[in-house]
């Protein structure tokens, strides 16, 4: 930690998390969740079931007196927007699938996981020499 010290990176560009003895999943930051993972299948579940129950709505049960495409259209809208939303919210409570692997690995070592919330190439390029440096594992990447 004293070379990302040794950078001049501040805490708004480049912030170390350390888990010791493995994942706390109790105690995760948003960037170590599975939220944007649980957005895109909540997203496309409920498109599919919006298609299809507005599809059954606007056509074979007529319970919605508009055409077909309006039915789809509605369905697909409104069954996209709360997918989304409870995909989303269910996967921010999950470990990212990575991390999750890798939490596992180090429990029953008794390692040390140190994640980074980077922001920007020239922190990203610091913080990954400096972990390549130590020998880290990169379990998984992505970006704020």
């Amino acid at each position: 930690m004293l070379d990302v010290n040794a950078t001049g990176l501040s805490k708004d560009v480049c912030n170390l998390i350390v888990h010791e003895g493995g994942l706390n999943e109790t105690d995760l930051r948003h960037s170590e969740s599975d939220g944007r993972g649980g957005l895109l299948r909540g997203l496309l579940v409920g498109v599919v079931g919006g298609a299809i129950l507005g599809w059954l709505l606007s056509g074979p049960l007529n319970l919605l007196h508009v055409n077909l495409v309006a039915g789809l259209a509605f369905g697909i809208f409104a069954g996209g927007l709360t997918g989304a939303l409870a995909g989303g919210l269910f996967g921010a409570g999950l470990t990212d699938q990575g991390l999750h692997r890798l939490g596992k690995r180090l429990k029953k070592k008794g390692g040390v996981l140190v994640t980074a919330e980077i922001k920007g190439a020239q922190a990203e390029e610091a913080v990954q020499h400096i972990f390549a440096k130590y020998g880290a594992i990169v379990a998984s990447k992505g970006t704020l």
